[in-house]
């Protein structure tokens, strides 16, 4: 066999290959893997602070708030927290890679609440077990009707999508912590366009430095409230599957080069 033919037959066989770690991998992704995740099934007037979530991978640690001056008790299995109070765990090892955020949320009596960075309610990161709406990295759905990317008090984009105080959205995205890049931006019953949002996460990795999943609420005053239930961080693993296909296909590769190596001397 001519070296030409050789050489063909490798290129063939790494073609085929890196077909299969493209195809095989992507098929093999799992749904998620659970970090975090708490639905606020407690009795009613449970605080917290203190406790660890429900589940799952948890990277360890419990539940810590930005203060103590505000009400956060859970009620009608739902978490009700007072204006201007963040609720904090750390992720541990899982600050890395593609995480899944997820909760619903509603902003309740927060509806009156127009203006200023602090109003709305969150879903991010914190630098800090203390960290509150000034260090606050993530999407906030804010009383005027706007869901709005912010990172330390930087609004750095908002699209409109329209509120209801008797409502709760299930609000979900994915962020790419090593880049800062968001991606799969929903809300669930809202039909809007969210690329300006992913683009401007683009612009700069905003989310680095953060080890603690957040939820937050802002509003004028203590009186007001905001909801969260079923607050959830995930990330994703390739299937048990596409770590067999790879392997293979690499040990099957190396088989061929060595024969075509052979045939051609």
């Amino acid at each position: 066999m001519s070296k030409t033919r050789a050489n063909a037959i490798w290129l063939y066989g790494f073609t085929a290959v890196a077909c299969a770690i493209i195809f095989g991998t992507s098929a093999g992704r799992a749904d998620a893997r659970p970090i975090i995740s708490e639905d606020f099934n407690r009795p009613n007037n449970t605080t917290m602070t203190g406790l660890a979530p429900d589940l799952a991978n948890l990277p360890g640690g419990v539940f810590s708030v930005s203060t103590t001056f505000y009400p956060m008790q859970t009620h009608a299995n739902q978490l009700q927290i007072g204006a201007d109070i963040s609720l904090n765990v750390p992720l541990g090892a899982y600050d890395a890679g593609l995480l899944h955020m997820s909760a619903d949320v509603s902003l309740d009596t927060l509806l009156g609440s127009l203006g200023g960075n602090n109003r709305g309610v969150g879903l991010g990161f914190q630098p800090t077990s203390n960290g509150g709406w000034t260090t606050f990295t993530g999407l906030k759905l804010t009383p005027d009707g706007y869901l709005m990317l912010q990172s330390n008090q930087i609004n750095l984009g908002a699209v409109f999508v329209g509120t209801s105080n008797s409502s709760t959205y299930h609000l979900s995205y994915d962020v790419d912590v090593g880049t800062g890049v968001m991606s799969a931006i929903s809300l669930q019953g809202i039909s809007a366009n969210f690329s300006s949002l992913v683009t401007a996460s683009a612009g700069h990795n905003y989310f680095s430095g953060n080890p603690y999943a957040s939820v937050f609420v802002g509003g004028t005053n203590a009186g007001q409230i905001g909801i969260i239930d079923n607050f959830a961080v995930s990330d994703s693993i390739p299937e048990p599957a596409s770590s067999i296909l790879l392997g293979s296909s690499i040990v099957g590769l190396g088989v061929m080069r060595r024969r075509a190596r052979r045939r051609a001397s």
